[in-house]
């Protein structure tokens, strides 16, 4: 949501906010189902349903939500001037 304040106090009248916010969302949830994906194939390595296989699955979702909270926090809204 402070994402989308972000856009939404930089953008002008020149961009279509309701089509900008469509393609945020569409955007996180493409994201969510690949690091679900990604982090499946990284667990796999392991036997499902085992520690190691959930400690792998885990690891790897904390390290995308990290990378991705790091991202949105630096987010520039001044590329919308």
């Amino acid at each position: 949501m402070t994402y989308l304040d972000k856009i939404k106090s930089a953008i002008n009248e020149n961009y279509n906010i309701e089509e900008v916010i469509e393609h945020v969302r569409r955007a996180k949830t493409q994201w969510d189902n690949f690091i679900i994906d990604d982090c499946t194939v990284e667990a796999s390595i392991w036997i499902k349903e085992s520690p190691a296989y959930y400690d792998g699955y885990y690891l790897c979702l904390t390290q995308h939500y990290s990378k991705r909270i790091a991202y949105f926090e630096h987010f520039d809204s001044g590329c919308f001037h």
